[in-house]
């Protein structure tokens, strides 16, 4: 009687069920791995706090680990402090860029009317959009139809522009600042595309979107609003 053989196992079914497929990375939580930082913060922690709990841990190595244990968990709170910051700012920035346009809209439509009380409100609201707490949930200042602690915490902010604008210590005309940084930007664009091209940055600057005559290199000083 011939001997029976004993199939060999396939190289397929080797590659699937032995170790080459534990292989593929495991799924990271998204909650703190996209904060650069955050985790390797909280394991120093949890070394340092395991340090600590020696019980003949050296005094002066105690007194070293308990300083570096407090400056972490600073560390920690400006880590998570920026992932917040970062999570509204990318949340609420088409918001409050529409909304910016649409202010600085009407304050030009308030200056152009000669209509003052307006034109302090709108000022209040460009000021409410760029001043918004950057860790906090941001309320549409447009928006209606919330409920009532919404529209109070929205009247609450805006008096505190209000205050800090008389004050001193927020710009008293943003629209102004504004329109500057957005000029300044697009200088350093044009410059630097001139550049590129070997060209006259006045020649570059036609080009540009919202560049409209050749006094775009003209010093800021002509450039005075009514």
């Amino acid at each position: 009687m011939a001997p029976t053989r004993t199939p060999k196992a396939s190289t397929s079914s080797r590659t699937l069920d032995g170790p080459h497929h534990s292989k593929h990375p495991k799924p990271r939580s998204t909650s703190e791995s996209t904060v650069p930082g955050v985790q390797k913060i909280k394991s120093a922690i949890r070394q340092t706090k395991r340090l600590l709990a020696k019980e003949k841990l050296d005094a002066d190595k105690r007194v070293t680990a308990e300083r570096k244990l407090v400056s972490l968990e600073d560390d920690l709170r400006k880590a998570e402090t920026a992932r917040i910051e970062k999570n509204y700012a990318t949340k609420y920035h088409m918001v409050r860029f529409f909304e910016r346009q649409k202010i600085v809209r009407k304050i030009a439509q308030a200056v152009k009317a000669g209509d003052d009380d307006a034109l302090r409100e709108r000022r209040i609201d460009l000021n409410y959009i760029l001043h918004y707490p950057k860790t906090q949930k941001y309320i549409s200042l447009l928006k209606t139809g919330e409920d009532g602690a919404v529209n109070v915490q929205r009247e609450e902010f805006r008096e505190r522009v209000r205050t800090m604008m008389e004050n001193g210590e927020v710009d008293a005309q943003p629209e102004r600042r504004l329109r500057d940084d957005s000029h300044g930007s697009r200088k350093v664009a044009v410059t630097a595309t001139a550049d590129a091209q070997g060209e006259r940055p006045e020649r570059v600057a036609r080009q540009v979107p919202g560049v409209e005559s050749d006094d775009f290199f003209a010093d800021e000083d002509s450039e005075e609003e009514e």
